[in-house]
C-alpha cells in the first residue's frame, strides 16, 4: 500500500497540523497511516519513520492504576473507546505520560470502516494543575483544622466577625459557656448572642461592639464584669487586613474570662490591708507588754534594797506580761497557719473541747467572777478539735471582758435546718451598734477599745478557721444594755457528709 497517498487522501490535513492534539489514523489493520505534528512529539519519532507500524506498537496504553495494556481494539464499528485521564502513554524511555482522549472509527462515503482515528492530548499539565490545587486544598483544609483546633483549645470566647457586625465563624467555647452551638452563630451578632435578652439601649457589650466595628482597623480592648454571664471579661477587638495591608474586611473578638485573676487581685488588696493593719496593730499592742517589763526590770535594778513580797509581785507582773505576749505569739502563728494548713475533720467531742478552753481562761474567769451556763446536750458537728478550742476560747474571753458585772455567760447549740449545728455565746454587756457587728470581724478590729485593750487578733481566727472547717461566723445584738451580744458560729452537723 502507497502510505503517502493514503495519507495524502486524510481530509483536514492543514488544519490537523495546526492543532495541539495528538490525532493518528491507521488502516483497517490497525497500522499508522498518518501522524500530525503533536503526535510526532508525544511519540518522539517522525511519521516516516512509523508508518505502516502497528499504532499499539507506537502508543502502548496502559492502565494507571495496574499496568497493565488497554484494549484499543474497536470491538463493534460504532464503538468509541474514551481515554479520561486514568491512563499513561509509556514512552520509549520506560516513563509514563498521562494521556487523555478517544479512539473511534473512519468510515468511507459508503459508511464502511476503513480505519481507526486516535485523539490523544497529554494530561501532564492539568495533572499537575489539580496536583497543585490539590495540595493548595490540603493545606487550606490543614490550616483550617490546625486554627480550629487552636483556637478551640483557647479558654476564652474568640469570634470571626465581618465589617457589619455578624460573625463569621467562633470556637468551641460558644458551647462551653452554654452560649448555643458553634455551627449555629453565624449570622448572628455578638451582643445578641451573649445578652439575648438585653433591652438596655446602653448595654456596654453593644455600645463596645459597636463602636470597635465603626473604626475598624484599630485595636480595642475593655475590661468589664457582664452581669449576664457572671464573670469579668477582657474584650479584645483586633482588625484582619489583607496581606498587602489593605483596610480590614473582618474583626477578631477575643473575649477572656479574668473571674480569677480579678478575684486574685480582690484577695491581694484585701491581704495588704490586712498586712497594714497588722503590722499597726501587733507593733502597738506588742509595745505595751514589753515596755511593761522594761519598766518592772529597771524598778528593781534601780533599788540596791527590795523586799522579797515586792520582788515577788514585780516578778508575778513580769510573768504575767510574758505569757499575754506568747499568747498575741501563738495566735500570730495561728492566724498564719489557717490559711495554709489542710486538716482532717473529725467528730467533735464539744464538752471535751469547751472544757479544754475554760481551763485556759480559769485566771480570768476567777478575776472577773463570771458565771457560765453550758448546755445538758452537745450536737454532734464535724471540725478540727484544736482550731475548734480556739474559736471557744476567744468567744469566752471576749465574752468575759465586754459582757456585765460580772459576766453571766450562756453558751449553747442548735442545728439548723440545712444540717449545720450553730453553736453560740451569749453575754450579758451593753450589747452591739449596728454599724459595731459589721465591723467585728474585720481583721485586727477591737471589741469595746473605749472599754478594754486587746491585740484585735482574735475574731480574724475565728472567721479563718470557721471558713476553713466550712461553716460561718457572726454576731447578732439589739443593742440593749443587759441583753449583751451573741457570737455564733456554724459547723457541719455529722448528718451531712464532712467538708
Amino acid at each position: 500500500m502507497n502510505n503517502k497517498l493514503e495519507s495524502d487522501r486524510l481530509p483536514g490535513d492543514t488544519i490537523l497540523k495546526s492543532i495541539g492534539e495528538a490525532v493518528i489514523a491507521t488502516d483497517a489493520q490497525g497500522r499508522i497511516i498518518y501522524m500530525n505534528p503533536a503526535a510526532e512529539t508525544l511519540a518522539g519519532r517522525t511519521q516516516q519513520d512509523v508508518l505502516g507500524q502497528a499504532a499499539t506498537n507506537v502508543f502502548p496504553i496502559v492502565s494507571e492504576e495496574t499496568h497493565l495494556p488497554i484494549e484499543t481494539k474497536l470491538a463493534q464499528e460504532d464503538e468509541v473507546i474514551n481515554l479520561e485521564g486514568h491512563d499513561l502513554l509509556m514512552t520509549r524511555t520506560g516513563a509514563g505520560i498521562p494521556v487523555v482522549g478517544s479512539i473511534a472509527p473512519i468510515r468511507d462515503e459508503s459508511g464502511n470502516v476503513t480505519g481507526v482515528v486516535w485523539v490523544l492530548r497529554s494530561d501532564t499539565e492539568k495533572r499537575q494543575s489539580r496536583q497543585a490545587l490539590q495540595e493548595i486544598f490540603e493545606k487550606v483544609e490543614r490550616a483550617k483544622r490546625e486554627w480550629e483546633s487552636t483556637v478551640d483549645a483557647l479558654p476564652g470566647l474568640v469570634c470571626l466577625m465581618d465589617e457589619q457586625g455578624y460573625l463569621i465563624r467562633a470556637n468551641r467555647t460558644i458551647e462551653a459557656w452554654h452560649l448555643g452551638q458553634v455551627t449555629d452563630v453565624k449570622g448572628r451578632r455578638l451582643h445578641e448572642l451573649l445578652h439575648p435578652q438585653c433591652v438596655n439601649p446602653a448595654c456596654y457589650l453593644d455600645l463596645f461592639l459597636k463602636q470597635a466595628t465603626e473604626q475598624a482597623g484599630q485595636l480595642a480592648k475593655q475590661e468589664a464584669f457582664d452581669p449576664v454571664l457572671g464573670r469579668h471579661v477582657l474584650i479584645n477587638v483586633c482588625p484582619v487586613h489583607g496581606r498587602d495591608g489593605s483596610a480590614s474586611w473582618a474583626v477578631v473578638v477575643a473575649l477572656q474570662d479574668i473571674t480569677e485573676r480579678k478575684q486574685a487581685e480582690q484577695e491581694r488588696e484585701r491581704l495588704i490591708q490586712e498586712l497594714d493593719a497588722f503590722a499597726h496593730t501587733v507593733a502597738h499592742d506588742l509595745r505595751n507588754p514589753v515596755g511593761v517589763i522594761i519598766g518592772f526590770a529597771e524598778l528593781e535594778y534601780g533599788y540596791s534594797v527590795t523586799s522579797n513580797d515586792e520582788l515577788r509581785q514585780s516578778l508575778q507582773v513580769i510573768a504575767r506580761v510574758a505569757r499575754k505576749l506568747n499568747n498575741i505569739i501563738d495566735e500570730l502563728l495561728l492566724l498564719a497557719g489557717v490559711r495554709q494548713t489542710e486538716v482532717e475533720t473529725r467528730p467533735l467531742d464539744m464538752p471535751s473541747i469547751v472544757a479544754e478552753a475554760q481551763q485556759r481562761l480559769i485566771d480570768l474567769i476567777h478575776e472577773s467572777e463570771a458565771r457560765i451556763v453550758l448546755p445538758d446536750i452537745w450536737p454532734e458537728a464535724w471540725g478540727h478539735a484544736p482550731w475548734v478550742e480556739e474559736v471557744w476560747m476567744n468567744y469566752l474571753s471576749n465574752a468575759i471582758k465586754y459582757g456585765g458585772q460580772p459576766p453571766y455567760i450562756e453558751l449553747g447549740a442548735t442545728v439548723q435546718a440545712d444540717g449545720m449545728v450553730r453553736f453560740w455565746v451569749l453575754d450579758n454587756g451593753p450589747g452591739l451598734t449596728p454599724e459595731e457587728q459589721n465591723r467585728m470581724f474585720i481583721p485586727f478590729t477591737r471589741l469595746g477599745q473605749a472599754r478594754a485593750t486587746g491585740h484585735g487578733l482574735g475574731l480574724s481566727i475565728v472567721r479563718r478557721i470557721v471558713e476553713k472547717l466550712g461553716g460561718q461566723a457572726g454576731v447578732e445584738s439589739n443593742n440593749i444594755p443587759g441583753q449583751g451580744s451573741k457570737f455564733y458560729f456554724t459547723l457541719p452537723g455529722c448528718r451531712t457528709p464532712a467538708p
